[in-house]
């Protein structure tokens, strides 16, 4: 079954690294084709030119507005791995560039793995409770830190040492140190 995002995201390969794709009506956002739309057709040139399946990370860079035209997209092999390639594209409308980009290219499951196996849970005894955690690490983990509250001292005639052509008057500050209130250590 043929999908019409896939048929809209379909690429050619010509020669060279390079690939021919349209840019479909209908994927546009106010007349400009949307920036998924476009990194689809990159990332699908950049998969076949890698020889991989899937898009892990693109980087990618907009330069121009495109909807319902011919394009062409000129990619360049980085570098090949075991599992993960790295590419390079462009995408061009005659000679204006579109779309530049750069990511990385893998495999869908490595090692010809017929499942994805997640690491386990990390065990309870070693993740610490969000109540006590919060309230408890941030204050003993910077003991340089120490926390001050302002407390207005009123107004002076004097005025703003920031902008001195200024007429409103300075309001005078000082940081009065609070003692930190620590928590009972949870057991």
């Amino acid at each position: 079954m043929t999908f019409r995002f896939d048929e809209a995201t379909r690429v050619d390969a010509n020669h060279d690294g390079t690939f021919s794709a349209r840019v479909h009506d209908g994927w546009d956002i106010g007349g400009n084709a949307n920036g998924g739309y476009l990194l689809a057709l990159v990332s699908a040139a950049m998969c076949k030119a890698t020889d991989r399946s899937l898009p892990v990370a693109i980087s990618c860079h907009y330069l121009g507005p495109v909807n319902d035209a011919d394009v062409v997209i000129e990619t360049r092999v980085v570098k090949t791995g075991k599992t993960f390639a790295t590419a390079h594209a462009t995408m061009r409308q005659g000679e204006r560039v579109v779309v530049a980009a750069i990511g990385t290219c893998g495999n869908a499951l490595p090692g010809g793995a017929t499942r994805h196996v997640t690491q386990a849970r990390p065990s309870p005894r070693r993740t610490p409770r969000f109540d006590t955690a919060s309230a408890w690490s941030w204050r003993q983990s910077v003991p340089v830190a120490t926390r001050y509250r302002v407390a207005r001292l009123g107004t002076s005639r004097r005025r703003c040492r920031t902008c001195p052509t200024s007429r409103r008057p300075f309001r005078a500050a000082r940081r009065v140190r609070v003692p930190a209130r620590v928590p009972c250590r949870p057991d």
